[in-house]
């Protein structure tokens, strides 16, 4: 797990691989490896795995309906808007084009940059929204998290565009939001990429 700061995904790849895994192939034993940090939707993925191991033949409505009520116990009431930038990861996801070992690919193995560039500023317009929802610190400081984490991706996106090839306002936009987020990191003392082994 090297790229800690850009989660895997794959949460509704859960829902699809164990019904198939247990519908289609007969499956009746899963062991689920989940892990690395919990910046983004690590410990859903594990809360998701165990539903779908108690009832494998619940419908995606089922599904859906367990993913809102984790982010809402999990995160606030900003839990909606959450849900909606979660469709959105997996969406630029699913455009990368391509399959990917999730535990050691870079960000730009698994997620469309192309797409994250295009849907930057909707999707950080949706954490910052559930941010300013969240009613209590911890809820706050996960969601802050997340959002930073997803600065590292969308700024990466869109580094020619604003940074390179911008406008001023664009350029001066990019240096703020760049040195929040590296401030951020340094004052909680963040992993942002493990190299101890095969490197």
């Amino acid at each position: 797990y090297h790229y800690y700061l850009a989660g895997c995904p794959n949460i509704f790849n859960i829902y699809y691989d164990y019904k198939f895994l247990v519908e289609k192939c007969g499956v009746s034993n899963l062991f689920y490896e989940g892990g690395g940090k919990t910046y983004n939707f690590e410990k859903l993925k594990g809360y998701l795995a165990a539903r779908m191991a108690w009832d494998p033949g619940m419908s995606l409505e089922t599904y859906i309906g367990h993913i809102k009520e984790y982010l809402y116990m999990y995160y606030g009431d900003g839990y909606e808007e959450l849900y909606q930038y979660l469709v959105m990861q997996n969406e630029a996801g699913d455009q990368c084009g391509t399959c990917f070992v999730n535990n050691y690919d870079r960000p730009g193995d698994m997620y469309s940059l192309e797409y994250l560039a295009e849907h930057y500023e909707e999707m950080r317009a949706l954490l910052c929204t559930a941010e300013e929802k969240a009613t209590r610190p911890e809820y706050v400081e996960r969601i802050k998290t997340m959002k930073y984490c997803f600065d590292w991706l969308g700024l990466s996106a869109v580094y020619k565009d604003w940074y390179v090839n911008g406008t001023e306002e664009q350029k001066a936009l990019y240096v703020e939001r760049y040195t929040d987020m590296f401030n951020y990191f340094h004052e909680i003392n963040i992993t942002i990429f493990s190299s101890d082994v095969y490197v």
